[in-house]
């Protein structure tokens, strides 16, 4: 379940390259509503890898797409971080959260299904998000 960057597909890796180098590009020259979505591809890009360094990739587009009222982007991140963690056999709620802020429920539905095992029940989530807790990312 990973982003384009994980097809088998020739033609749909080399247009994700070439996205994400543009991307980058925006993000390098100051365009704060690019900022984010390299950082999420920069995890994304790693997480195919399966190391550790994506999560903090994951959490720093999350406060970044916060910080400029991408909520969805916000969830996005957060839910491919819980399911990097569910591959490396941990689990998060972050993205359950941050859905349901946004107003996506058939998302936060979705996840709940498919995540039962390893989400807390509603009521103990707690709704302060991880990525605020103490975490500080640029």
């Amino acid at each position: 379940s990973h982003f384009i960057l994980s097809s088998r597909s020739k033609g749909h890796f080399r247009k994700a390259k070439y996205y994400a180098k543009k991307i980058k590009a925006m993000a390098d020259n100051g365009n704060p509503n690019a900022i984010h979505y390299a950082a999420l591809l920069e995890a994304e890009k790693l997480s195919l890898r399966q190391t550790h360094e994506s999560y903090e990739l994951y959490n720093t587009a999350t406060v970044l797409a916060g910080r400029k009222g991408f909520t969805q982007d916000q969830a996005l991140a957060q839910q491919r971080l819980g399911e990097c963690y569910t591959a490396m056999g941990g689990a998060r709620s972050d993205a359950v959260y941050l859905y349901d802020l946004w107003g996506s429920h058939a998302v936060v539905n979705h996840l709940r299904k498919k995540y039962e095992s390893l989400l807390a029940p509603v009521s103990s989530i707690d709704m302060v998000p991880s990525y605020e807790r103490g975490n500080s990312f640029a």
